[in-house]
């Protein structure tokens, strides 16, 4: 009885082995395609980081900067679109 067990327990092990294997190729698969849609390309995108901190600028403040920035970024020239968004920000 024990070496049935022993190899029923292999078989399980191998099993998921498999399905892990498998899953990690579909998820490589799928991450591939998603970096090489152009909303997740850094081909012409622009990051930054601007700290605005909460002891020194009230939730108003922030927002209207954020309002102003985005909508100053959108009238460059070449700009197709500009997001804002973190924390503290709307």
């Amino acid at each position: 009885m024990a070496a049935a067990s022993s190899e029923d327990a292999d078989r399980v092990r191998v099993g998921l082995a498999l399905v892990l294997l498998v899953e990690a190729g579909l998820l490589l698969k799928n991450f591939h395609r998603l970096t090489t849609i152009w909303a997740l390309t850094q081909r012409d995108l622009l990051t930054l980081r601007i700290d605005l901190n909460a002891d020194r600028y009230t939730p108003n403040v922030r927002t209207q900067f954020a309002r102003e920035l985005s909508e100053k970024l959108q009238a460059l020239p070449g700009v197709k679109s500009a997001t804002i968004g973190g924390p503290g920000m709307p």
